[in-house]
């Protein structure tokens, strides 16, 4: 056997009577650390009462001290405080006194620098009145400009157009600026029939062009033709159709504007708008082309030998005419060359009419409140005056004054009197 064996063998016997003593030891251990902790505890508690009963004694006269230097501090801060507030009163009311003269010097200082802030704020007022008023005048007059502008191209275009195709494109186009949407619309035998449009989708378009409408189905279409007058209708199918409404991109609700164009041999289209636009533009321009259509329009063939001299209205004039504008002779004493020159003389008439209204429509409404039209569109009816006497009076003896005519009619609504005591009259 090896000498580990051996002892392993040894210290396996020992080892219970080991542990026993382990635990003897142990517990006497622990018994004398809890004696000695006790007398600790008992020995602190001792010194503790000690010291707190010094304390207690210390603390009471330490209350005493305090409260005797307390009611001797508040003796002689109540001494210290009634003389602060006797010196503090006389310094307020020195103070106060001094506040308030400084106060009536601010107050007078501030009324004259109040009063001259007043005088300039009034005057730079002024001046900024001034500016905004001019810079108004302005923007109003680039802007009447602008207006100007664009309804004279629009004019030009229309009076450029070569074919009826055209012109009725070309019054869509400008039709549209003023309006949320525009169309055209051709009237023959009772019957209108769709074409260029602007406001709708492409597609839209094309089925609009396809559009074949009797008059008879659309009483304000109908209304417009016969009437010869613009027509403001409301949206709905027996006034416009249910083929016209069912139009993808016409309103559903709302109000549409139709605008017939008036030629000598009737009403050939209709400009048809909708939305909120200005009906005093659309108006002017659709007189515009019926000017130009009927300058696309091939003359008439000459009446029956009854018939009276043509006349600008599709009515038939009488034969005496308010302000001496009388036809001179009638139409079958006319040779075609004559003939020819009196349908030229009614084109131009027209168009010079619808241009004034067109271009000067303030003057033209004001004019007709002041019954003085003639004294606000002096210039340019002196100047129609003098070219339609010279192009059409001169190679012509038995030319009528159809500008006169036409002034009248589109510009005094019919009343002569509108255009006011200075109007020189008819032509002689």
């Amino acid at each position: 056997m090896s000498p580990g064996t051996a002892l392993r063998q040894i210290l396996d016997r020992h080892a219970d009577q080991i542990s026993e003593e382990l635990e003897r030891l142990l517990a006497e251990s622990r018994e004398r650390e809890r004696r000695e902790f006790a007398e600790l505890r008992e020995q602190d508690r001792q010194e503790f009462t000690e010291t707190l009963e010094r304390t207690r004694r210390e603390l009471a006269g330490l209350r005493e001290r305090d409260r005797e230097e307390f009611e001797q501090s508040l003796k002689n801060a109540q001494i210290e405080l009634a003389g602060q507030r006797e010196r503090d009163r006389q310094e307020l009311a020195e103070a106060a006194e001094r506040e308030r003269q400084h106060q009536a010097e601010l107050r007078e200082q501030d009324h004259r620098e109040f009063t001259e802030s007043l005088a300039n704020a009034r005057q730079e007022l002024a001046d900024l009145r001034e500016r905004d008023q001019q810079e108004f005048a302005a923007a109003q007059e680039r802007g009447q400009r602008e207006f100007a502008d664009r309804l004279r191209q629009a004019v030009r275009r229309l009076r450029q157009s070569k074919d009826w195709d055209e012109l009725a494109a070309t019054l869509v186009d400008a039709a549209a600026a003023y309006c949320d949407g525009a169309a055209w619309l051709r009237v023959t035998e009772g019957v209108v029939r769709g074409g260029p449009v602007r406001g709708v989708a492409t597609e839209a378009g094309e089925v609009f062009r396809a559009l074949e409408i009797p008059l008879a189905k659309a009483a304000a279409l109908a209304g417009a033709v016969e009437s010869r007058d613009p027509v403001i209708a409301a949206i709905a199918e027996k006034e416009l159709s249910a083929e016209l409404l069912a139009v993808e991109g016409h309103p559903a609700e709302g109000r549409v504007a139709i605008f017939p164009l008036l030629t000598h041999s009737g009403v050939p289209g209709l400009l048809y708008t909708w939305g909120k636009g200005q009906e005093a533009v659309l108006e002017m321009l659709s007189e515009v082309a019926s000017a130009g259509w009927e300058i696309l329009t091939p003359a008439p063939p000459p009446p029956a030998p009854a018939a009276e001299l043509v006349r600008i209205a599709p009515a038939q004039v009488p034969a005496t005419v308010s302000d001496g504008a009388a036809p001179r002779s009638a139409w079958d004493d006319l040779s075609p060359d004559e003939q020819q020159i009196h349908l030229r003389a009614q084109r131009y008439a027209r168009v010079q009419a619808a241009e004034m209204r067109l271009h000067e429509a303030d003057a033209v409404e004001t004019g007709r409140a002041r019954r003085n039209l003639y004294e606000l569109l002096r210039r340019p009816i002196d100047q129609a005056r003098a070219t339609f006497h010279q192009r059409f009076f001169v190679p012509c003896p038995s030319m009528v004054d159809y500008l006169h005519l036409e002034l009248v009619r589109t510009l005094a609504n019919d009343d002569a009197e509108l255009l006011g005591k200075d109007y020189p009259g008819p032509l002689v």
